[in-house]
């Protein structure tokens, strides 16, 4: 039961990572830039992981010191990725402006993976909450899926934007 409500969240998720971030896949389908880094797009990755290293830092009590560089590593590992995911999008959605970039790489990529992660994992949080006969809790559920379906909702409505603003400057 747990195998199988585990593979519907990973589908789940990414599904709605790739409907958050399909403005990009629509523009780079046009297009054939290839990858291009800004100075500001490495400050943004620097910045990311010692936000992360930070928060682990004054996450983990004493006890638990020893699993502090596997997991940070594991941490950097994954934001290194995510960061090579958005500047993947924002090169082949021609995006120029650094501003758009920088909001795109710290804000909108990040926000849509785990938003779309936190967003699919309700339904088998729901699953469980009503499995265990807690019913107090499930009341606070619609309220957290509609305040997450508005994060991812209005993460599409700014990559759309940004990606619509960068296509026409490019054809100008």
């Amino acid at each position: 039961m747990e195998v199988i409500a585990i593979v519907m969240w990973v589908i789940a998720a990414l599904f709605c990572a790739r409907w958050a971030l399909g403005p990009f896949e629509l523009a780079s389908v046009h297009s054939k830039a290839r990858i291009q880094f800004t100075i500001a797009d490495i400050l943004c990755l620097f910045a990311q992981i010692q936000v992360m290293l930070a928060i682990l830092q004054w996450a983990v009590t004493k006890d638990l010191r020893s699993l502090l560089w596997p997991v940070a590593i594991m941490s950097s590992i994954l934001m290194v990725v995510v960061w090579w995911v958005s500047v993947t999008f924002l090169s082949e959605g021609r995006v120029r402006n650094v501003w758009h970039r920088v909001a795109v790489i710290i804000i909108g990529v990040p926000l849509a993976l785990f938003g779309s992660v936190a967003f699919s994992g309700i339904p088998v949080l729901l699953l469980y909450i009503a499995i265990a006969r807690e019913w107090e809790l499930l009341s606070l559920a619609p309220i957290v899926l509609v305040m997450l379906g508005l994060l991812l909702g209005g993460i599409r409505l700014a990559i759309r934007r940004i990606v619509t603003a960068a296509q026409s400057r490019s054809e100008e």
